[in-house]
């Protein structure tokens, strides 16, 4: 019978082993703690800049199966819109310290213009995928929501939101620094539930819901990581490309695609063509939502056919074959943009911004608004 082998040589080994077993687990507990101190410390900064992020205190979690920092009654501002949290914790996944998730209540308070409500959120699932050597900034950023409510009356049955980090490509305009893929979805808005936007809710036909889903590409002048964040000028967009998008106002919809660039003044210029088969209804509801001046809307009804054949910026360009068989238009050399002709039964609305101004076709409808403002203090007119 063969000798059975004898595991008492075995135990000097494992002894040696265990002393270098606890060091790495120190090694690895002070490399989170270490990490939590840093991060925290990057978020003191941003929320201390007077910037975007303001917080009443924050402290490293120092927790091993959930590192990451807990914010304190933070609150975001843009412009003079502020969105306020009692508490957020930015938490780090043990295994892929790059990537963390943002915890956040299912109540939040937002405070606009006109008064302060209560925004429930569902509660949010928030996850991003970090650069350190980049200043903390997102590679990658998403967000859903739950069924939104405000002020305890339903308000959308969901949003949800992508940032990828990609590079400028070929088109981007000249001032552009940083690029994000986004895509974007809404569904079941109640313009009822919105208090500046009743005539709205009482211009859209039953059902009186909006729903938009769209992708694209944003260019903006700096990175946004939380140090550019901390205090102003802030990272602000350059360029807008809508590859796709699909609004629906009740039982009418539309499909747009274009680009626009800030020019010198920081407001809007490009082009945008709207598909629809509902074009009276679509512009009824752009009147409604106050974006068409008075008289516009009739106007353009009466003349809705002629607008629909006139060219749209870069028709006369012959056709790029690796792009004729694109379910959309494809961005040309230069960042100019093609646009297909619309589909049968559908109309091809052309929306020229150029000159700081906005026009339907040849119908003028005000000033085009801001895509960067310069002076981020100044109100945009």
């Amino acid at each position: 019978m063969a000798p059975v082998p004898r595991l008492g040589g075995s135990g000097p080994k494992m002894r040696r082993l265990i002393p270098l077993i606890a060091l790495t687990l120190a090694m690895l507990l002070g490399a989170w703690l270490g990490g939590e101190s840093w991060l925290a410390w990057q978020l003191r900064g941003l929320a201390s800049g007077g910037g975007v992020l303001a917080v009443d205190d924050l402290h490293p979690r120092r927790d091993p199966l959930a590192p990451g920092v807990t914010l304190v009654t933070p609150r975001l501002t843009l412009g003079p819109t502020t969105l306020g949290f009692a508490r957020a914790d930015l938490v780090l996944a043990p295994l892929a310290p790059t990537r963390a998730r943002l915890d956040l209540p299912a109540t939040a308070r937002l405070a606009l213009p006109g008064g302060s409500h209560e925004l429930g959120l569902g509660p949010p699932a928030i996850h991003a995928r970090l650069l350190p050597l980049a200043g903390l900034l997102a590679a990658e950023a998403s967000i859903a929501t739950g069924a939104l409510t405000l002020d305890g009356q339903p308000l959308a049955s969901g949003a949800e939101a992508r940032a990828t980090l990609v590079r400028l490509g070929h088109d981007a305009p000249p001032e552009a620094r940083t690029a994000y893929d986004i895509t974007l979805a809404l569904s079941d808005l109640d313009p009822a539930a919105l208090p500046q936007a009743g005539r709205l809710a009482e211009a859209i036909p039953a059902p009186r819901r909006i729903s938009l889903t769209a992708s694209g590409r944003l260019w903006l002048d700096r990175a946004p990581a939380p140090a550019a964040l901390a205090a102003a000028p802030f990272p602000q967009p350059v360029g807008l490309r809508v590859d796709t998008a699909r609004i629906t106002i009740g039982p009418a919809s539309a499909r747009l695609l274009g680009r626009i660039e800030a020019d010198d003044e920081g407001r809007a210029r490009g082009a945008i063509a709207i598909y629809t088969t509902d074009a009276d209804r679509v512009i009824a509801a752009g009147a409604a939502a106050g974006l068409l001046p008075p008289g516009a809307a009739g106007l353009a009804q009466g003349m809705i056919r002629a607008i629909s054949a006139m060219p749209m910026p870069g028709d006369d360009r012959p056709e790029d074959p690796e792009n004729a068989a694109a379910p959309h238009s494809a961005p040309a050399a230069g960042g100019a943009m093609r646009f297909p002709p619309a589909a049968p039964g559908e109309l091809r609305l052309p929306l020229i911004l150029e000159d700081g101004r906005v026009r339907l076709g040849p119908i003028p409808l005000g000033r085009a608004p801001f895509l960067r403002v310069q002076d981020p203090d100044a109100a945009p007119g």
